[in-house]
């Protein structure tokens, strides 16, 4: 599957994440679920008046750098913060990227890589997301030396939760270090790969591959690392001072600082031996949760297979909107209107609701 989409040509998609009622909402994170499983007065004593009343610097506290650099097997001086994984893809394209570039991205597709490639001006070419890698590699094979300017890669995948295989992983790697566009490694989801690796899983491998890892950014979510999505921290990862100089001038120039209060309670949670605990037993959770929306193939739907993480995707899913179960229709990621992304994070009375239906239902 491949094509292109011109910029600024982008549907309102509408508010894709509220649920309707009288169905069984499964589009979006419950907070109530994701609560039970951390010790929240740990988060409580560090919002101190410093982090309160005062900016932190551009790229980030130190404290926070320290530690993000620490879960990453990095250095603070390769980590710039931004406002969530999106704005850091953002501050990547803006940094980097003229008017008018164009951008291979996967296909389903997170929303935000196309709206902020239409606020660049930029294009987008896609590739099939897969586990081997194939289509990635065979577009790169067939990509004139003028035609990419920059390539994203998502893995695990959001929306289907696929992650790139080992061998994919070094026939990609190889390649595109020997090639000049820019990389971005949307690690959001890293820390479920590889059995619950930290974070950023593919930035030290491909940027081995290029002379001081040129034209190399890795995008990491501490909303997601720490599973607090309100935090609406990110950050960026490169060993290019270039890139990194010029990400740090683009967040200045948009938003000066990130939330001060926020990196505080980051920096703190990150070094927390109990709130990572908690990370642990959700994740535990959630695979259960997989487990149980598997049956939904004695109805017929399609289920991506390998996924882990907060959310399923699946394909001819006409029986379970039949029957009131609401997930964010394909479409909205660029897939097929018979395919849609289902969060396994939902409240505990719609996943009951759920999981009872998928019980009395006739197959």
């Amino acid at each position: 599957m491949s094509g292109t989409a011109p910029p600024g040509s982008l549907p309102a998609t509408g508010a894709v994440l509220e649920g309707l009622e009288g169905r069984i909402n499964l589009r979006s994170l419950a907070p109530s679920f994701l609560a039970q499983f951390f010790p929240l007065d740990i988060a409580r004593p560090h919002l101190r008046a410093e982090a309160l009343f005062g900016y932190s610097p551009t790229e980030g506290t130190p404290a926070l750098r320290a530690r993000i650099a620490e879960a990453v097997q990095g250095y603070p001086d390769e980590i710039v913060v931004t406002d969530g994984a999106s704005q850091a893809i953002f501050l990547i394209l803006l940094a980097t990227l003229a008017p008018g570039a164009t951008i291979l991205v996967p296909r389903p597709t997170f929303p935000a890589y196309l709206r902020i490639a239409a606020y660049r001006n930029c294009s987008i070419r896609f590739y099939e997301w897969r586990a081997d890698g194939a289509a990635l590699l065979e577009r790169l094979r067939a990509a004139d030396s003028g035609e990419i300017d920059a390539v994203i890669l998502n893995s695990p995948h959001n929306p289907t939760g696929i992650a790139l295989d080992g061998a994919a992983r070094e026939a990609v790697a190889t390649m595109l270090g020997r090639m000049r566009q820019r990389v971005i490694l949307d690690d959001t989801y890293g820390w479920l790969d590889d059995g619950g690796a930290e974070q950023i899983t593919h930035f030290h491998r491909f940027a081995a591959e290029r002379p001081r890892a040129a034209g190399v950014a890795a995008v990491g979510s501490l909303g997601k690392l720490l599973c607090l999505p309100g935090l609406r921290l990110g950050f960026v990862m490169t060993r290019d001072p270039v890139l990194r100089d010029g990400i740090i001038e683009a967040k200045r120039h948009l938003v000066q600082a990130s939330c001060s209060a926020s990196e505080h309670l980051a920096a703190e949670l990150l070094a927390s031996a109990a709130w990572l605990e908690g990370r642990h037993r959700l994740v535990a959770a959630l695979d259960q949760r997989r487990r149980e929306f598997g049956q939904v193939t004695r109805h017929g739907v399609r289920l991506a297979a390998g996924g882990r993480g907060f959310y399923a995707y699946a394909g001819a899913v006409a029986p379970l909107r039949a029957l009131g179960v609401d997930g964010i229709d394909g479409p909205v990621f660029e897939g097929a209107a018979d395919e849609a992304r289902y969060c396994l994070a939902a409240s505990t009375a719609d996943w009951s609701r759920f999981t009872a239906m998928l019980r009395d239902a006739p197959d």
